[in-house]
């Protein structure tokens, strides 16, 4: 009888589900770690963080496979967004003085650029008011000149001392007989007021420079679209209340001697940063979320997928003002039941008296639970915003079919299959009533 030799037994490692178990769990870490940064706000944390996801997702896409393809790629931009993260927050913490003058120059040069932009719009409305009145027997339209969308403006068209018309906000009575631009200071607001002749009529064109806090306005200012992102602030210094220029150009040379930069506070830069950390970082574990979910990853990863990061968002403090201090931990909790139930109806266990009893336990005490999160998961009370809204019936909503379908996970069978039909439609009704 012949021997015959055992084969060789065939190396595995390419196939082992070890390996991607593995790097299942780093990825997971790694978008932990992204969160404890966001939560931190300390670039050293970010820096590491864009480094594991960089190395996790180097490793990932050399295993192969869409799912880990997906996830490998998702954790490359989380790599990439913390390593921005990092770059500017120790920028903005180790390099002050050179963040706070390249701060100066972007507002004077965003200022310099809003004023001119603002002044030739402005100069444009006013003939365009003096055009249309001449040729439309004093009552043309002139709503849409007044809608700049860049600065807060008034048009004032006059004749002698009579107003032939009158649009938008007006802070000082229109005044004939001003120069081409007028620079007008008083305790509460800096105003720039263009003005345009033809004939007996003059069309004067009021711009919002920059108005004391507190003061209401009915659109942004130079000041804030100027300097508002680099946290700078203006000093105003005209000689006197009234500053005339005879043209556009001395305006510009004028109202830029007059409105001085004042630097901006170290501290609010660096709140910024981290402000602005919390968002990108938060944005990046959703995309990781979202390409994980879409790569078809087994079932246990989605559902860390969806808790890992909604856990990170919520250790972060990132949930809006609109929504309430307990949206997100409800929507966490309501995400997390859902997920259970789905573990729970894929795997149907064998039907017991106990599961009967609790089922039915559960089902009972299911309208006044849904009651009570009614009234502890409410919107901000001073709140109107529709997204609030929403929200608040995401959650609940939510939160009752997740419960439900954990409270009646117990009464199925593996050959519920094979149940008549009737029951389905019994079922349905004891549902709806």
């Amino acid at each position: 009888m012949p021997l015959y030799a055992r084969p060789t037994p065939k190396f595995q490692g390419d196939t082992s589900p070890r390996p991607a178990l593995q790097f299942w769990l780093a990825g997971a870490g790694v978008v932990a770690l992204a969160g404890e940064a966001a939560r931190n706000g300390g670039w050293l944390l970010a820096g590491a963080a864009a480094l594991a996801a960089l190395v996790v997702s180097a490793g990932t896409l050399r295993l192969g496979g869409r799912a880990l393809r997906a996830a490998g790629l998702a954790l490359g931009l989380l790599g990439a967004v913390a390593g921005t993260v990092a770059w500017r927050l120790f920028r903005v913490e180790r390099l002050t003085t050179q963040v706070v003058t390249e701060s100066v120059i972007e507002a004077t040069g965003a200022r310099d650029r809003l004023l001119g932009a603002a002044l030739a719009s402005a100069t444009r409305a006013a003939d365009n008011a003096l055009q249309r009145l001449a040729s439309n027997a004093d009552r043309a339209p002139l709503d849409d000149l007044a809608a700049d969308g860049t600065l807060e403006r008034g048009i004032a068209v006059l004749a002698g001392d009579s107003v032939l018309a009158l649009l938008g906000p007006h802070r000082v009575a229109p005044v004939a007989g001003r120069g081409e631009v007028t620079l007008i200071t008083t305790p509460f607001v800096q105003l720039a007021v263009v003005s345009r002749t033809r004939g007996a009529r003059e069309a004067q064109v009021t711009l919002l420079l920059d108005a004391a806090p507190g003061v209401p306005t009915a659109g942004a200012s130079l000041a804030r679209g100027a300097g508002g992102w680099q946290r700078v602030g203006w000093h105003w210094d005209a000689p006197t209340r009234e500053v005339r220029y005879g043209t556009v150009a001395e305006a510009l040379a004028g109202v830029r001697n007059a409105m001085t930069a004042v630097p901006p506070n170290p501290a609010d830069l660096v709140l910024r940063e981290r402000t602005l950390a919390k968002l990108l970082l938060a944005t990046a574990m959703s995309l990781v979320a979202l390409l994980t979910l879409i790569g078809g990853a087994p079932t246990a990863v989605r559902a860390v997928a969806i808790l890992v990061p909604l856990w990170a968002v919520m250790r972060a403090e990132m949930t809006p003002a609109l929504l309430g201090p307990s949206a997100v931990a409800a929507m966490l909790a309501a995400v997390a039941m859902l997920l259970l139930a789905v573990l729970l109806w894929r795997r149907p266990l064998r039907r017991s008296p106990i599961g009967m009893v609790a089922s039915i336990l559960l089902l009972a005490t299911a309208p006044p639970l849904v009651a009570l999160v009614g009234r502890r998961v409410v919107p901000v009370t001073d709140s109107t915003s529709i997204v609030a809204w929403f929200w608040w019936q995401a959650v609940l909503a939510l939160a009752t079919a997740a419960f439900l379908a954990v409270a009646s996970a117990p009464l199925r069978t593996p050959d519920d299959h094979l149940a008549p039909s009737r029951w389905g439609f019994v079922a349905a009704m004891a549902a709806v009533l």
